[in-house]
């Protein structure tokens, strides 16, 4: 299955094989060719299975529509919960707190790193998009320092990095964060820490971890992990930017919670 959405395809509509589930590839050309058909836009499949590039990021914005939706999704796995850890910033939270890591306020001095976009959804098992969540993320620097003056290398740590940042949702469940690509430290593979809250209640705690870092494979939070499907919902690679020029990566990780709308 696709680490990168995290919804179970309905296996009638797509008959789909166990060798086609090991394929990625095939996996989205299916969807695009299914998808393509059910919003009635039969010609756009066959330029689709020539790109199977094109094919990824369409596939993803089909499942935006709701008919696509209907046909192809049975139930969205939930997220898996891992360990907040102890460096949230309870007691050491930044007077900026928006969804910019890189920026604080108004300094004109950007936080070392290699500049990550982070973008998602959080939604419900259902595939509904949860709207007016509070989304939370917090970090280590390119030092391997996290906010906290327990953390390792804080007395070094890069105080033009932010650290933590928050953003809420909107109507369609959609955020965003620009912050840096997080490294490894002591025996922990690069993560980002990751948390929904919803009407002061939280409702998820997880991380985002380096699917290609050579100590991704021993990670114990990682492996704490048994289902190797669910290991996959956290997993992500970090791709360049399209069509940035500053050497910008970006990744997308959408939030299943298992909370309704209205909760």
């Amino acid at each position: 299955m696709s680490s990168e959405l995290p919804y179970k395809p309905c296996q009638k509509e797509l008959r789909l094989t166990e060798q086609d589930r090991a394929s990625r590839r095939q996996f989205f050309q299916r969807v695009a060719l299914f998808g393509a058909g059910v919003v009635g836009a039969k010609s756009l499949a066959a330029e689709l299975l020539t790109n199977p590039e094109i094919a990824y990021r369409v596939a993803g914005e089909m499942l935006d529509d709701p008919l696509v939706r209907e046909a192809l999704i049975d139930e969205l796995r939930l997220t898996p919960h891992l360990t907040e850890g102890p460096f949230f910033p309870y007691r050491n939270m930044p007077l900026d707190k928006d969804n910019d890591l890189v920026r604080i306020g108004d300094s004109t001095i950007d936080a070392l790193g290699e500049v990550l976009n982070l973008r998602g959804k959080v939604l419900t098992q259902s595939g509904e998009p949860v709207r007016n969540a509070e989304v939370h993320i917090w970090q280590t620097d390119s030092k391997g320092a996290y906010l906290a003056p327990s953390s390792s290398n804080y007395r070094n740590r890069d105080t033009n990095f932010q650290g933590y940042g928050r953003f809420e949702t909107d109507s369609k469940g959609e955020y965003r964060f620009r912050t840096i690509r997080p490294v490894p430290y002591f025996n922990r593979t690069p993560h980002i820490h990751i948390a929904v809250d919803r009407k002061g209640h939280r409702r998820l705690a997880t991380q985002i971890i380096d699917r290609d870092h050579r100590m991704t494979a021993r990670d114990g939070v990682l492996r704490s992990v048994r289902d190797p499907e669910l290991r996959e919902l956290v997993l992500r690679s970090f791709k360049p930017s399209k069509g940035s020029k500053l050497g910008e990566i970006e990744v997308s990780f959408d939030l299943v919670v298992g909370a309704t709308p209205e909760i």
